[in-house]
């Protein structure tokens, strides 16, 4: 699994980038045989004007299905971005075990 951090209008300061990482890595670490990138995105929307205009989307490219898109707004760009993943992570984890259930032949 790869993650890819970028961003429009948002600066990403190295301490940013380090805690990003290390949050994707406990979220997603025990899915990494049935993820093959982790994508997120950092957009500030509405420039230097402040209010909730932070956004993080995180598209998550599966190994079984479509991928999973899961976006989150606020005004902090760090706690923007650790919503975002935490959601996706349960995400991936509904989808795996939706997956593993209808393999088992059990209803989920």
């Amino acid at each position: 699994m790869t993650l890819q951090i970028a961003a429009r209008g948002v600066r990403l300061l190295p301490s940013f980038v380090d805690a990003v990482e290390r949050k994707a890595a406990q979220a997603f670490d025990r899915f990494e045989r049935s993820l093959i990138d982790v994508r997120l995105m950092l957009r500030d929307l509405n420039g230097p004007k402040g209010g909730t205009d932070k956004l993080c989307r995180v598209e998550i490219a599966v190994v079984h299905g479509p991928n999973i898109i899961v976006e989150s707004r606020g005004d902090d760009v760090l706690s923007v971005a650790g919503r975002a993943i935490d959601r996706a992570a349960h995400a991936v984890s509904r989808r795996l075990e939706r997956l593993t259930n209808s393999r088992h032949g059990r209803a989920g």
